[in-house]
């Protein structure tokens, strides 16, 4: 007998505390959906479904005994009450990913997972660690704060990895908050990646896929696109980010991405950035230069 081929893709994303996960989560989904502070605000698995045919997102919550919640329009606060209930086992939440691409092979299944450096919550960690061994992945995508490179943590959460060759071979490093470094204290891009490539190839990660990405100027241009109105602090932080990375050439994300690209990849989202330089296109322009539809072509290439 034939074993039955999965039809689902899966895409576990994983990460230390403050590397803005749900950050990144939220901006392939195009609006503000996880809950995403400075602070632990993942408590469980929460898995995430594309549904081509489903316009708004709906969720709902599986509990330890088994039992479940209705399905329940999505938003911040519904999914901070799922995460705050101690019976609480699973969120799942399905909805039409927008960069999914139509002709996909199998369908997209997105494995959010807490932190596990979470000093409040040692289940946190189990969490992780027990999704890591038990799930069956595609694709990992391990966050990294690019501001706050080779911490304890990291590397805790680097050395469990790697404990299964198979795990590391299908894993991409996502380095976030490239937004951050300060250009004229002469923190490059270029000079933070050579550092993660070093820092993951010392830790035994061979030839490691390195993707850096602004999760957040990725997010606020898509809410601003989907006529979300965003606080005065958003707006000023989106005129900030856009002002940096389409000035300064080391903040062209792609460029960065290229040695880590198939040549088809590259060569698609290269005409689509030259294409929104000759319209004079700011916005398309800073979103494929936050590196988040680098990622997102990324994965649909595999899917």
């Amino acid at each position: 007998m034939t074993k039955m081929k999965r039809k689902s893709f899966k895409i576990m994303i994983i990460a230390t505390m403050s590397s803005g996960k749900s950050t990144l989560i939220n901006a392939m989904l195009g609006g503000e959906l996880l809950p995403s502070k400075n602070e632990a605000c993942t408590a469980v698995i929460s898995k995430i479904f594309h549904v081509k045919n489903r316009k708004k997102f709906i969720s709902r919550l599986i509990f330890k005994d088994g039992g479940m919640s209705h399905w329940s329009k999505t938003n911040l606060n519904l999914l901070g009450e799922y995460n705050d209930q101690i019976n609480s086992k699973m969120i799942e939440t399905k909805g039409k990913i927008k960069f999914i691409k139509e002709n996909i092979k199998k369908t997209p299944v997105f494995i959010d997972t807490p932190g596990p450096n979470n000093s409040r919550d040692d289940f946190h960690r189990e969490v992780t660690y027990q999704a890591l061994s038990n799930e069956i992945t595609d694709l990992i995508i391990y966050v990294l704060n690019a501001t706050q490179l080779g911490t304890d943590d990291d590397k805790y959460l680097i050395d469990y990895l790697k404990e299964d060759s198979n795990r590391v071979n299908k894993t991409i490093f996502v380095v976030n908050k490239v937004d951050c470094l300060d250009s004229e204290a002469g923190e490059s891009i270029s000079n933070m990646l050579d550092v993660v490539k070093n820092y993951l190839e010392g830790s035994g990660i061979n030839k490691p896929t390195i993707i850096p990405v602004s999760a957040g100027l990725a997010k606020l241009l898509r809410m601003q696109e989907n006529g979300v109105t965003l606080t005065r602090l958003q707006r000023n932080r989106l005129a900030i980010w856009k002002e940096i990375f389409l000035e300064d050439d080391d903040m062209n994300l792609l460029n960065h991405s290229k040695k880590y690209l198939n040549d088809d990849i590259y060569h698609k989202l290269k005409i689509k950035t030259d294409s929104f330089k000759y319209n004079s296109d700011d916005i398309k322009l800073a979103e494929m230069y936050s590196g988040v539809p680098i990622l997102e072509a990324y994965i649909n290439n595999l899917i």
